[in-house]
């Protein structure tokens, strides 16, 4: 995944959450997205929500706001 593909799908994903679940925002802002594809799925370390893209681009619109927002309850 190309630095530029990566922007645009972290872009998509904030914007869906923030439209679908605007309290995680605070949450969500101070979060650091990172392609980790030693990994199956996705996962956190508290801090950061690491992801493999090529899970990640084989989900639709709607899976993709709902594995990142996973991640991001469990940080909240």
């Amino acid at each position: 995944m190309t630095s530029k593909e990566k922007e645009s799908l972290i872009d998509l994903v904030k914007t869906g959450i923030l439209t679908k679940f605007p309290l995680l925002g605070s949450v969500l802002s101070g979060i650091k997205f990172v392609e980790e594809n030693a990994i199956q799925t996705a996962a956190t370390d508290g801090e950061k929500i690491y992801f493999n893209s090529n899970f990640v681009n084989n989900l639709n619109y709607q899976e993709k706001i709902f594995v990142f927002s996973h991640e991001l309850m469990h940080i909240a």
